[in-house]
């Protein structure tokens, strides 16, 4: 009785017409790429590292090249072996059609340790784990260590691997037709695929023994089953049957246990305000009543719910009201202006109450007036205030509207009496100018104001400073003494007294007794040496080219001179201080040529010594190194009072002048470059 086609036959007709030239081809030798060829090139200095610069050709055999040496499998192996590379492969000079024919050897060996030997040579590469033969072509080779780069060409796989897994009746033939499968089981078959090489087919079949099937089915409530589609309630064992089934052709048959759970229910009771919104979030509700909602399953089931709902409506009161300035409503919001207003409460039930205001403000008037009055102070028309002062001030009164009325009052007092108090060294005027104010004391002067209405009587406290009286003994003043106020210069010993401002201001008299003691401003030269004569003072050699600035350091009887010009020394004691006249000094030619001692190490050098100013680097202008024909080669201008000086590579081995450009010298000397 001939049967239906099952989905595993229709698979079987359809590979069968696309292979259908598959019985007029040769089948494929087992292992042979066949494939389209490929251009495989690493580049010279190319990274072997680099996956773009290794040919990937299986899992297994990853070939590349370092800078030098031959190839090698980098998947297994960190460089080149001897003889043993690339590890995993057998190679042959020849084609795979003669593959039978080959003898397989290392690749150090085949190509006889000449690598360009086998360039534009048919190759077979055999790669051992996978028995897979290669048709390759070597089209280059960079050899003598210059940068590892080749290139080859080889067949590819064109090999197709399908998987198909299915259940039939009785039995079922391969899509080769070699076979006649039975029994359940795992299964391959091949035949060519469009390219002419091997589809390796698998299958993984299930005969049908019986056209039965078992499964579980729940549900919340009831479950319907899938082919009769009937609705169970209740839990138990159900047959479900499909006539003239699709598998075999028989009917098929669904054993279905089933297990109802039981759904959930619930009840709640609410109050809302005008309206709410469900538990679920699916529903709103407006009136009062009962309802029905469905919760999302925390368990297994959705959860029934009822809902006993009672709507609270909001309630609107019309208020009129009127306010002075501001208005604080019930629930605490403040007005500043007339409008209407929404105001927002909560009744007992929970719910607003809303209040609609119509508010009317009424502002406060303001009145400016000017006042003017001989009193001492003066009461506010309020009678909340008391003014004591000459200024503007502001009353508040009730307006008949029930409001307040500011009332600005611009206010002039005209005092009965006013204070002053000065301190002077001189006597006072009082401020009528009648009289004078010639002791420390208090005194009234009465004055008429200029409106004429008011007298005003002036109280001045008055307080005459004396001058005051010092006195001080000078016992050894150097040659003169210049008194504090600069008028005078005492040159012999006596008692002078000198008038100079205290602290008030007032005059301060000094009355000195001085003693003037000669000492000698004259100063020697020897050499570049000077020395002051004067002795038992204190000594400061000055600059006198340099606005008589003091010699940093130069504080003893003598001074070495190391720089040319003018100078002198200023003498002291605890009393004063007097100077010399300025000494013009011409330091000897080697002083000149070099003051600071600068010194130059190593000499002769290699192009790179140290230098050693002796100076401050303020004091150099410049570093140059010289031809002995005066030509520069190299200049430079100071860092550092040592420094280290590396010459240009332009400066060659010789003998050459080295010159630094002091401020007020020069300093040559010469310098051997090695």
């Amino acid at each position: 009785m001939n049967q239906p086609l099952n989905k595993i036959q229709h698979i079987f007709l359809f590979l069968i017409g696309v292979f259908a030239f598959s019985s007029m081809a040769s089948a494929q030798i087992n292992g042979i790429w066949t494939g389209a060829d490929i251009t495989f090139t690493k580049k010279d200095y190319a990274s072997h590292t680099s996956a773009a610069n290794q040919d990937r050709l299986t899992d297994t055999v990853w070939i590349t090249r370092q800078t030098t040496e031959g190839i090698f499998n980098i998947k297994t192996s960190s460089g080149y072996a001897t003889y043993n590379s690339p590890k995993g492969t057998k190679w042959a000079f020849g084609t795979t059609a003669d593959v039978s024919k080959l003898t397989f050897r290392d690749w150090q060996t085949t190509v006889n340790d000449n690598p360009p030997g086998m360039v534009n040579r048919n190759m077979v590469l055999y790669l051992e784990v996978d028995s897979i033969y290669i048709d390759i072509k070597f089209t280059s080779w960079t050899q003598g260590g210059a940068g590892g780069g080749f290139s080859y060409v080889r067949s590819t796989d064109c090999r197709s691997f399908v998987e198909i897994k299915e259940s039939f009746c009785d039995s079922l033939v391969s899509p080769s037709k070699k076979y006649v499968w039975k029994k359940a089981g795992v299964y391959q078959d091949t035949i060519l695929n469009k390219a002419g090489c091997d589809s390796i087919m698998t299958f993984v079949l299930n005969v049908y023994d019986q056209d039965t099937e078992k499964k579980f089915y729940s549900g919340c409530g009831s479950v319907t089953l899938p082919i009769s589609k009937r609705v169970v309630t209740a839990t138990g064992t159900y047959t479900d049957t499909l006539k003239n089934g699709t598998v075999c052709g028989r009917d098929s048959f669904l054993i279905a246990n089933v297990f109802i759970y039981n759904v959930p229910t619930k009840s709640i009771s609410v109050s809302a305000c005008d309206s709410f919104r469900s538990p679920s979030g699916k529903h709103v509700w407006k009136t009062s009543g009962t309802y029905q909602d469905v919760l999302a399953a925390v368990g297994t089931c959705d959860t029934a719910l009822t809902v006993e709902l009672t709507i609270n409506n909001s309630k609107i009161t019309k208020v009129t009201e009127a306010a002075c300035e501001q208005y604080i409503s019930a629930s605490n919001n403040m007005y500043t202006a007339s409008g209407n207003y929404l105001d927002t409460l909560q009744t007992s039930t929970g719910c607003d109450s809303i209040i609609d205001l119509s508010l009317t403000i009424n502002n406060a008037k303001l009145t400016k007036q000017n006042r003017s009055i001989c009193a001492v102070s003066y009461p506010s028309p309020s009678g909340k205030y008391v003014w004591g002062k000459t200024g503007i001030y502001r009353d508040t009164l009730m307006s008949r509207a029930g409001c307040d009325s500011v009332l600005e009052i611009n206010l002039t007092i005209n005092p009965f009496t006013s204070s002053r108090k000065i301190t002077s060294c001189e006597p006072i005027s009082s401020p009528s100018n009648k009289t004078m104010y010639t002791v420390t004391g208090i005194y009234y002067d009465t004055l008429n104001t200029v409106d004429m209405l008011c007298d005003s009587v002036v109280e001045t406290d008055f307080t005459k400073i004396e001058p005051s009286t010092s006195s001080q003994t000078i016992s050894a003043a150097i040659n003169r003494y210049h008194s504090p106020s600069g008028n005078y210069i005492w040159t012999s010993n006596g008692i002078y007294t000198d008038t100079i401002p205290n602290e008030a201001g007032c005059d301060s008299v000094m009355t000195f007794d001085l003693t003037v003691e000669t000492v000698s401003l004259d100063v020697t030269k020897t050499d570049d040496v000077l020395t002051a004569v004067a002795t038992g003072v204190d000594y400061q050699w000055l600059d006198c080219n340099d606005n008589y600035s003091p010699v940093s350091g130069e504080t003893s009887q003598s001074f070495t001179v190391t720089k040319k010009g003018r100078y002198a020394v200023e003498l002291s004691n605890q009393w004063n201080k007097d100077t010399s006249e300025c000494i013009e000094m011409n330091l000897s030619i080697d002083k000149l040529q070099n003051p600071f001692g600068i010194s130059i190490f190593p000499n002769p050098n290699n192009g790179t010594f140290t230098i050693d100013l002796k100076t401050a680097v303020s004091n150099v202008k410049s570093i140059g190194i010289y031809t002995a024909n005066g030509t520069k080669m190299f200049e430079t201008t100071p860092t550092s009072q040592l420094m280290t000086i590396d010459l240009p590579s332009s400066v060659s081995s010789g003998v050459y002048f080295i010159r630094v450009y002091g401020n007020d010298f020069v300093f040559n000397s010469l310098m051997i470059v090695d």
